[in-house]
């Protein structure tokens, strides 16, 4: 499954896995979208906008119910501003600030 394949070092997909993980809108598939907010694979090493925290941070968004809620809450304390806005907007998008 994409949950088990996200984490893995092998391939270059994490972005993408991040996107199908959103387009199911499960909330079986947050803690791996929290996961792609903190753990970034060497090859993203670089990107400091930090797309696929913020690709996961849209895809809670879009996830009902307070498991993805909660998510979203924990990271508007996250040390990193990008990832702070971004859980934010999506707070303020589903009318939970």
């Amino acid at each position: 499954p994409l949950i088990e394949l996200f984490p893995a070092e092998w391939h270059r997909e994490h972005e993408d896995i991040v996107s199908m993980l959103g387009r199911l809108r499960s909330p079986q598939t947050v803690p791996t979208l929290v996961l792609a907010t903190r753990w970034v694979p060497e090859r993203l090493d670089w990107d400091e906008n930090r797309a696929l925290a913020v690709k996961a941070i849209w895809a809670l968004g879009a996830i009902p119910g307070p498991e993805a809620r909660e998510a979203l809450e924990g990271l508007r304390d996250d040390e990193n501003e990008i990832i702070r806005e971004n859980a934010v907007k999506q707070l303020a998008r589903r009318g939970e600030l």
